[in-house]
């Protein structure tokens, strides 16, 4: 009996240790269940937040991005304006080099005035333009003070 005593005392003694076991890996399963709650609390806290967060994030990338191409663009649209400029001087002084070589050519005539853009070259063939067709009928001016008598 007294064997059987030592047994169930040594049992009792596995068993309260088992007890105490449990209980402490309970105690730390809930502190670890408490720091995931609490951690899925401050994502669902920050979530609102970061959603707003992102579309103006990337509204501002967007915008930066837009301002490059269009400071590219703006840079290259002056550059193709300055060479038309070039061109367009380019072009008046030739027209100013052949009407004076026109007018050398017909020997006494003055050098025809600088044209500008809005002035449009008078040049035979526009001078024949404006005429009106021969089967037209041309306006006639008043006879001299002379022959109305």
């Amino acid at each position: 009996m007294t064997s059987r005593l030592a047994d169930l005392a040594a049992g009792h003694g596995g068993a309260v240790a088992a007890e105490r076991e449990t209980a402490e890996r309970l105690a730390s399963l809930t502190t670890a269940l408490e720091e995931v709650r609490r951690s899925v609390e401050a994502l669902q806290g920050d979530w609102p937040a970061r959603l707003d967060q992102a579309p103006a994030t990337a509204r501002a990338s967007a915008e930066g991005v837009l301002g490059e191409v269009r400071a590219e663009v703006r840079t290259q649209l002056d550059a193709v304006l300055a060479e038309m400029a070039r061109a367009a001087g380019g072009l008046d002084e030739a027209k100013v080099r052949l009407a004076a070589l026109v007018d050398e050519a017909r020997g006494s005539e003055p050098a025809a005035p600088r044209i500008g853009p809005s002035t449009p070259a008078q040049t035979p063939a526009t001078q024949q333009q404006q005429q009106p067709p021969a089967d037209q009928p041309q306006p006639t001016e008043p006879p001299p003070a002379e022959e109305r008598r």
